[in-house]
C-alpha cells in the first residue's frame, strides 16, 4: 500500500510537468554563445559566427562572420558576445562597436559604428536603443538610451542607481535591469518589485505593469552556490576573484525579475524561483493584463544558470550539449 501511495504522489508531481523534446543536432556548433529564434528560422552565434537554421527541416542556411575590424566581420570584446536581433526581413548583429545589417540570409548590407560596447538593440530600422552608464555628483547610474539609425544618442528613458558604485561594493543580486525590443516598443525593467515600463517608438511611455510578487528570500545556502560558481569559473582570473571575494554583497531578498522574453504578443517574466529544472515564469499579453503562472523546464548548463533559450512560436527553443555524442542539439518545449 506504501508503494502504491508513493507511485501516486510521484505520478501527481510530475504529470503537470511539460519535459523538453529533441528536435534536431547541430553538428557544425561547437560552442553556442547565443540562440535567437524567429517563426521560422533559429539564429546561433559561436564567437564571431552566426549560424542560421531552419526550423522545418533544421537544415544550415547560412553561416557568416568572422572576427576583424572590416565590414562582414565583427569585433569581441573578452566579456562580450554577437547578439543577432532579427527585425522583418533583417538580421541586426550587435558585436564591439558596431551595428551591422544582414539579410535573414547572411547577404550584408551595410554596418554603423555605435559609441561604446555592445548593447544596442533595434527598435526600428532607424531608431535603436542602448545600455549606458552615467556618472552624477559622485554615484554611478545605469541608462536606457534612444539613439537614430546614425547612433547619435537621443533620449534617455530610464535611469537607475549602478549596483558597483566607487566605494567598491558589487551586489551580485541588485535589480535586474533587462531591455527588451517588441512591435516598435520598448520593454524595461530595472525598477523594484515586479515592474515593467513600457515605452513607444520616441520615448514616450505607454504604461507601466505593476505586479504584487512575493520575492524569494536568500539562504545562506543560495550565498554559498553564488560564490562557489564563481570561485570554480575559469571566465575569471584568479585577481577578479580576490576582488569578489572582498567587495560581494548579498540582498536579503532576490529581485522579482531575473530576465524577460517578448514574443508572439507576451511577455514572459524568469523569476529567481526554481525547482530543479524548471524555472517560474509569469505571463502577460503586451498590454499588461496578467495571463497565467507556468513552470517551464529548462535544462541547466551549470548549477546556476539554464543553457542559452529563447520563447518564440508558443514555444521554449533550448540548445543543449549532449555529453554522450558530444553534439550541441535544439530542443523545444510547448508552453
Amino acid at each position: 500500500m506504501k508503494r502504491i501511495f508513493s507511485i501516486l504522489l510521484l505520478f501527481l508531481f510530475t504529470a503537470g510537468m511539460i519535459y523538453s523534446e529533441k528536435i534536431a543536432a547541430f553538428p557544425e556548433i561547437k560552442k553556442p554563445q547565443s540562440l535567437d529564434v524567429d517563426k521560422d528560422r533559429a539564429y546561433v552565434v559561436e564567437g564571431a559566427e552566426v549560424f542560421v537554421y531552419s526550423l522545418k527541416n533544421f537544415k544550415l542556411l547560412a553561416k557568416f562572420g568572422k572576427r576583424g575590424e572590416g565590414p562582414q566581420e565583427f569585433r569581441i570584446s573578452p566579456t562580450g558576445r554577437v547578439v543577432v536581433h532579427p527585425l522583418g526581413d533583417y538580421l541586426y548583429i550587435s558585436s564591439m562597436g558596431k551595428m551591422s545589417k544582414f539579410t535573414r540570409d547572411g547577404k550584408y548590407i551595410s554596418e554603423v559604428i555605435t559609441p561604446t560596447g555592445e548593447n544596442y538593440k533595434p527598435l526600428w530600422h532607424n531608431k535603436f536603443v542602448g545600455a549606458g552608464v552615467i556618472s552624477e555628483d559622485g554615484t554611478m547610474y545605469r541608462t536606457i538610451d534612444f539613439y537614430n539609425e546614425n547612433m547619435v544618442k537621443g533620449k534617455t528613458v530610464f535611469k537607475h542607481i549602478h549596483s558597483e558604485q566607487k566605494s567598491g561594493s558589487i551586489n551580485v543580486f541588485a535589480t535586474a535591469r533587462v531591455y527588451r525590443t517588441y512591435d516598435k516598443k520598448l520593454f524595461v525593467t530595472g525598477r523594484e518589485g515586479l515592474a515593467i515600463d513600457v515605452f513607444d517608438i520616441d520615448g514616450k511611455k505607454l504604461f507601466s505593469i505593476n505586479h504584487e510578487y512575493e520575492r524569494k528570500k536568500l539562504t545562506d545556502d543560495d550565498k554559498n552556490q553564488v560564490t562557489n560558481w564563481f570561485m570554480k569559473n575559469p571566465r575569471f582570473s584568479d585577481a577578479q576573484k580576490e576582488i569578489f571575494k572582498k567587495q560581494i554583497v548579498f540582498p536579503e531578498y532576490y529581485p522579482a525579475i531575473e530576465d524577460i522574453k517578448v514574443k508572439d504578443n507576451k511577455i514572459y517574466v524568469k523569476t529567481f524561483i526554481s525547482k530543479g529544472e524548471e524555472f517560474e515564469f509569469l505571463i502577460f499579453n503586451v498590454k499588461g493584463k496578467y495571463l497565467k503562472t507556468q513552470f517551464l523546464h529548462l535544462a541547466k548548463q551549470d548549477e546556476l544558470y539554464p543553457y542559452y533559450f529563447d520563447i518564440a512560436n508558443g514555444k521554449v527553443y533550448q540548445v543543449i550539449e549532449n555529453e554522450d555524442t558530444e553534439t550541441w542539439e535544439l530542443h523545444e518545449t510547448k508552453i
